[in-house]
């Protein structure tokens, strides 16, 4: 009898293409204007949100365009993942 062995490594699809994380200060910044800082409003993938600084008036809560965020920190193509929370959030190219 003979016996064959092998071994198999699996990579996922995603990971070859992933650049980094979202800097959601420099996001919110981007977005909003010099005195907007993130911060985790609740647990979740849409959990962050960008509010004025201390002494920059009073504002709602705004959402994070994590799509924009990838592109401006990353260039042209690079796109947003959230896999499970709030802390999960990376940008990723084909």
């Amino acid at each position: 009898m003979r016996l064959l062995a092998f071994v198999a490594v699996l990579i996922p699809v995603t990971a070859a293409g992933r650049l980094g994380g979202i800097d959601m200060n420099r996001a919110c910044r981007d977005q909003y204007g010099g005195g907007w800082v993130a911060y985790v409003q609740n647990s979740g993938c849409s959990g962050w949100k960008c509010v004025p600084g201390p002494g920059n008036g009073e504002a709602t809560p705004r959402g994070v365009d994590t799509p924009r965020a990838c592109g401006n920190q990353y260039g042209s193509g690079a796109y947003a993942l959230c896999y499970s929370g709030e802390y999960d959030w990376s940008c990723f190219r084909d």
